[in-house]
């Protein structure tokens, strides 16, 4: 029989931000508390700062990275895989923000089984707008409180339809920073 060294630790072992396999700019966008797309919380390390350039002849272009992967909404099963790596990111350093992320994971749990999968929708649009109002305006949106009329608009559709730029539907009256 053969005796095999101990070559490391044992995986269960492992904190779970250790196995989540987020990139470091990723990270940083979360703790800066701008808005992100959990599409890339479901790609391994996937770097949303990657371009590629294409050149011709004299002509250089730099292209940015368009994964159709990031285009799509999540399944709620998705979601909170992608917000749970969201969560861990934000708690490893505002461990006070726990309770209110447990909170509003629940929230979106709840307004998905009331109006399936346009809970997604619900969630791009809070996060927008928590994040714009944060790096705009230095308010701290409380991520456990349900956004009323947010979700009755999202419920009702509010004949609004998504941005040719980023495909996300932005507030009355905003324009898409993707355009500039």
């Amino acid at each position: 029989m053969r005796t095999i060294r101990n070559q490391g630790v044992h995986m269960e072992s492992l904190p779970v931000l250790a196995t989540d396999a987020i990139s470091q700019v990723t990270r940083k966008t979360i703790l800066e508390g701008k808005d992100i797309n959990l599409n890339v919380l479901l790609i391994p390390n996937f770097d949303s700062s990657t371009a590629r350039t294409v050149t011709a002849d004299t002509l250089q272009i730099t292209l940015k990275n368009e994964d159709p992967h990031l285009k799509r909404n999540l399944s709620i099963s998705e979601f909170i895989t992608a917000f749970g790596r969201y969560k861990r990111v934000i708690v490893s350093v505002y461990p006070n923000r726990h309770q209110e992320l447990d909170i509003y994971q629940e929230e979106i749990v709840r307004i998905s089984n009331l109006i399936g999968p346009r809970f997604y929708e619900y969630h791009k649009q809070f996060s927008m707008m928590a994040t714009s109002a944060l790096l705009n305006h230095g308010i701290k949106v409380d991520w456990s409180k349900r956004d009323r009329t947010l979700l009755q608009n999202v419920m009702m559709g509010s004949g609004t339809s998504p941005c040719s730029a980023c495909n996300k539907v932005h507030p009355q009256n905003t324009d898409c920073p993707s355009k500039y």
